[in-house]
């Protein structure tokens, strides 16, 4: 029977254990069916976090301000990003050595005030973080100016999780804006690290913007079965 496969990238231990791919192996419709109940667990799983509430802040405020970038939705009309100073952007890589959660709130700072499109910097950012990533299956928490790890990354708990949780929204934003097949298999392993570790890790800013991408990548794959004449 299909219900019985079941979606075994997330393992409880995958950081400490990655799977080293590219992309995972056919397994029909039987895995697409483990992959959507998995997902739809996981998303129950951030909405339950989010509905029960938790600190009021500035963490808070950019997390719900790049959910509504994700889905397309409306912005808020003050900014949260407004009162915070870029530490790495508009630097482009290879100039400077940058702490990675800093420098993907830099990104997405730039992309909600709409000069990511305007600065070359921007798309070798995106590109070279998702290729670090693919490489070892994990983010470090800083990097050299050559983007090599500066220190062993450990578990992610709170604020290193939520590192894993703005890469994954900002190539879910990616994918909404210019659809690319290389972003959403990167946004799959992304998730993948988030749903294993678990939503009770991610903090006020990680839960909002895994929730969107989540949901982002959810109608991706959708969108791409539907072009493909592929049903569930």
């Amino acid at each position: 029977m299909t219900d019985t496969l079941s979606y075994r990238y997330v393992e409880p231990a995958l950081l400490e254990r990655p799977y080293h791919y590219m992309y995972t192996p056919y397994e029909g419709h039987a895995f697409l069916d483990a992959w959507a109940r998995e997902r739809s667990r996981f998303r129950t799983a951030l909405l339950a976090r989010r509905a029960a509430g938790g600190p009021v802040g500035e963490e808070a405020a950019l997390g719900d301000e790049i959910y509504a970038a994700v889905g397309g939705h409306p912005p808020p009309r003050t900014s949260a990003f407004g009162t915070r100073s870029p530490v790495v952007w508009p630097h482009a890589p290879g100039e400077v050595a940058f702490e990675t959660r800093g420098l993907l709130l830099d990104l997405w700072q730039a992309t909600l005030a709409g000069d990511a499109g305007q600065v070359s910097a921007y798309p070798l950012w995106v590109e070279r973080l998702a290729k670090r990533f693919e490489i070892a299956k994990r983010l470090h928490p800083r990097y050299t100016a050559q983007i090599r790890p500066v220190d062993k990354p450990g578990p992610p708990p709170g604020s290193m999780l939520d590192a894993y949780a703005l890469l994954a929204s900002l190539l879910a934003f990616e994918c909404r804006v210019r659809p690319d097949l290389g972003h959403l298999n990167t946004l799959l392993k992304l998730l993948d690290i988030v749903a294993a570790t678990g939503s009770a890790a991610l903090g006020p800013l990680g839960v909002p913007a895994t929730l969107a991408a989540v949901e982002q990548e959810v109608a991706a794959v959708e969108a791409l079965m539907g072009r493909h004449g592929v049903r569930r």
